[in-house]
């Protein structure tokens, strides 16, 4: 049985095709479709929390939805880490971290 070649040019053209034939599935879908949630593990009334509010203001302007700031202050950064690990995957909730000197 004898195989017959394809060109690297129709190959490459067969690739792009079927890219594109799937990159059409996530055009109707528009982001953000609900509020944003920002989680701050500090303190409300800080740098971190009034950075985040000024960047959560100007996001919603961006995205054309509400950012909501949740702060949940703890030891370590721990609850709100631990809320951004449990939230649903699906790109709506942040975690506002930031390294501190030591």
């Amino acid at each position: 049985m004898t195989r017959k070649k394809i060109s690297f040019r129709t190959r490459c053209w067969l690739g792009s095709l079927a890219l594109f034939s799937c990159a059409g599935a996530g055009i109707g879908q528009t982001y953000p479709a609900q509020p944003v949630k920002m989680l701050l593990p500090y303190a409300a009334g800080g740098v971190a929390d009034i950075t985040a509010r000024v960047l959560g203001q100007r996001l919603s302007q961006a995205l054309g939805q509400q950012v909501i700031i949740d702060n949940r202050p703890s030891a370590g950064r721990i609850v709100a880490t631990e809320a951004a690990l449990k939230a649903e995957p699906d790109g709506y909730t942040l975690l506002w971290l930031n390294q501190g000197t030591r």
